[in-house]
């Protein structure tokens, strides 16, 4: 700091919120957005994998792709 030059102080203080949420929106896009080969590739992949939400998400991408 310079001769002459004042300095400002300032105190943050954090305080809690509490916010309450109405409404949650979302979308699934599931690759719609990539070439049909691309989603083929990753419905062929998840199908790969022994996992239940894996192949839940396989077969909503292959609903989609007939779409």
């Amino acid at each position: 700091m310079k001769h002459g030059e004042q300095s400002l102080c300032f105190i943050i203080i954090t305080t809690g919120l509490k916010i309450k949420i109405n409404k949650i929106e979302g979308k699934a896009k599931l690759s719609q957005n990539h070439s049909i080969q691309r989603q083929e590739l990753v419905i062929n992949q998840l199908e790969q994998i022994p996992t239940t939400d894996k192949q839940q998400i396989a077969s909503l991408m292959k609903v989609n792709l007939r779409k």
